[in-house]
């Protein structure tokens, strides 16, 4: 049994009905149920990425719904259950942006947690591939403002990405991005 970060954990066992206390595992003080012995862990909400590297340029979404409007970032989102994180991220690929990619041909680029002032925690799994491996042509889907290739040139120059201060790209480290620009790009 789990919960999600930034809730109460559990009070009463869901499998016996006895009340919760709590224990030390690996460090962490854990809630269990010391009648059958059940472990409930904090669940963290994990996140899969497309990067789509051409030549030097990157492709990069605006963020068109949520509390980060505006945003800049790779492609991605939530992994789905039964979904495996390169299927996630390909699926999230086309999703918002028309593009397609055989998770086969993602590599790993990089992982990350983002912990957010509410309490709750999001894991993320960056994937990369160039864009010769991916089909299409580039449409911002409904979740997506806009949906476009980047230089890195752009990048240095845009507010939110320029900054050395705030040097971050949503859920992809900038300085992540831009390695895969170079050891990527065609």
């Amino acid at each position: 049994m789990t919960y999600v970060v930034g809730t109460e954990p559990p009070t009463y066992c869901p499998y016996c009905g006895d009340g919760v206390d709590e224990r030390d595992v690996d460090g962490v003080v854990t809630p269990y149920c010391p009648g059958c012995d059940a472990t409930f862990f904090e669940e963290q909400l994990v996140s899969a990425r497309a990067t789509v590297v051409d030549g030097d340029s990157v492709l990069l979404i605006e963020r068109g719904r949520g509390a980060d409007v505006g945003v800049l970032a790779t492609p991605g989102g939530f992994v789905e259950p039964g979904e495996t994180l390169p299927a996630a991220a390909a699926r999230e690929l086309h999703e918002e942006t028309s593009l397609r990619v055989d998770p086969d041909d993602l590599e790993l680029m990089g992982t990350g947690r983002i912990a957010f002032s509410d309490g709750n925690a999001q894991l993320f799994v960056n994937f990369v591939a160039p864009r010769s491996a991916v089909t299409g042509t580039v449409d911002p889907g409904d979740d997506a403002a806009d949906a476009r290739f980047w230089t890195r040139i752009e990048l240095d120059a845009h507010p939110e990405t320029g900054d050395p201060e705030t040097r971050t790209l949503g859920a992809t480290g900038l300085e992540q991005l831009l390695g895969a620009m170079e050891e990527y790009g065609e």
